[in-house]
């Protein structure tokens, strides 16, 4: 792993963290849709809402 993608999985793993801390539930990290792309966090909010 280079420094870069090292820096990105910290902040990722930050992120994560700061979500959790204000109430949100982290479903999946890094959920990829075929080979279209990536989205870094998928988290459920306190309503029920994805975000």
């Amino acid at each position: 792993m280079n420094a870069r993608s090292a820096l990105g999985r910290y902040g990722e793993t930050l992120a994560a963290r700061r979500l959790a801390d204000a109430g949100m539930t982290v479903l999946e990290r890094n959920w990829r849709c075929g080979r279209t792309g990536e989205i870094d966090i998928v988290a459920r909010d306190k309503q029920d809402e994805l975000h």
